[in-house]
């Protein structure tokens, strides 16, 4: 188990050619259901004209202490953002496969043949897939339809029921990354409020940018006590100025599931 003294995190802007940790406020939603993190970015006025962003700039956000900080998305500044970039929107690299368009027919194939196919189409070099002995299909048809449409529909064609995501530049399908340590919330250190939210928990918590979703978690609460899989990380400023992370999570029967 892992633990470690928090206090108030902040945000990091890395544009290569920047770094800025003052005057940005920042809002990071990352989900499994929706396959990408994204990161609502604004600037405060003076930086406006000061700070001269690019459409293809690499940046890197990040959350942390002092001189500890983690990461929580990496990728490229896409097109079409506010004239005057006072409001940047963020993406991993789940965008290549809503670009990129398909036409195929696949004979005889497993479904990580085609996820392969779709990534390599989609430019994405960089991925890790479940070695499950799934079935091959005998005909698979793909007409014009968005590489991250075909994910969704392999689930459905297959039977099969496989979540898939980046995390830090790496596209993973059907399996998780390794998960060195398993963080543990507990209310009188580090959760300041926990109810149901749906059919999950939600703990309201100070940032703990080393948990991300889809990692097992303990969680020791009167609400509830044993491990967990986070399933959303939310963190943004609160209405009192401090970075805040919400975690939703679904209880699991062990650690290692």
């Amino acid at each position: 188990m892992a633990y470690k003294n928090l206090i108030s995190p902040e945000f990091r802007l890395d544009l290569g050619k920047y770094i800025l940790e003052d005057g940005i406020m920042v809002e990071y939603v990352s989900s499994a259901d929706a396959h990408a993190d994204w990161a609502r970015i604004n600037l405060d006025e003076e930086l406006i004209g000061s700070v001269m962003i690019c459409s293809g700039d690499e940046y890197s956000v990040d959350l942390g202490y002092e001189d500890e900080y983690a990461n929580l998305l990496t990728g490229t500044i896409e097109k079409d953002q506010t004239p005057d970039w006072k409001e940047i929107i963020v993406k991993d690299d789940y965008w290549k496969l809503e670009a990129c368009y398909v036409c195929a027919t696949f004979v005889k194939c497993t479904p990580q043949d085609i996820v392969r196919y779709l990534l390599t189409q989609a430019g994405i070099t960089n991925y890790e897939l479940s070695v499950e002995n799934y079935r091959d299909t005998d005909r698979f048809v793909v007409e014009n339809k968005k590489a991250s449409e075909v994910l969704k529909m392999l689930n459905t064609f297959y039977g099969i029921s496989v979540d898939y995501y980046f995390r830090k530049g790496i596209f993973y399908w059907g399996c998780r990354p390794a998960q060195k340590d398993i963080y543990v919330l507990d209310e009188e250190n580090n959760i300041l409020d926990m109810e149901m939210y749906g059919s999950m928990w939600c703990a309201d918590t100070v940032g703990i940018p080393w948990i991300h979703h889809s990692d097992i978690i303990e969680v020791e609460h009167t609400l509830y006590t044993g491990y967990a899989q986070a399933k959303k990380i939310v963190i943004k400023r609160d209405e009192k100025g401090f970075i805040r992370q919400s975690i939703y999570f679904v209880p699991v029967e062990e650690e290692g599931i």
